[in-house]
């Protein structure tokens, strides 16, 4: 639900957004689509969302956004190790997924590498 809820709220914003509900759909995904930014939950049914830049390799490493409910600091620092760009607490503000959209497009997430 959250994950339609963005694609619609972005797509207004006039990204394209792809949807893929599971880590392995996203693994299957991944080399069919050329993607500027990946915005991942954390909590997949068939696993983490941490493992999503490993195993996508090069391609997601720092164009990676954790969006998330889990928010204590040890979450944003697996975040951080995982390679993702960003981690966003679900709930933000709209505007501010944009903005993390746009500084990690950009090559300027908060996560320096």
């Amino acid at each position: 639900m959250t994950a339609r809820a963005l694609k619609t709220f972005l797509g207004l914003r006039n990204y394209q957004v792809e949807i893929a509900a599971t880590l392995h759909s996203a693994v299957a995904l991944a080399p069919k689509i050329e993607f500027d930014v990946l915005v991942c939950d954390l909590t997949l049914p068939d696993g983490s969302g941490w493992e999503l830049p490993a195993k996508l390799g090069e391609r997601a490493r720092s164009r990676a956004i954790a969006y998330s409910a889990l928010d204590e600091p040890h979450h944003l620092l697996q975040s951080r190790q995982a390679g993702f760009a960003e981690h966003l607490v679900k709930g933000c503000d709209p505007d501010e997924l944009v903005a993390a959209i746009e500084r990690v497009f950009q090559g300027k997430g908060r996560f320096p590498k």
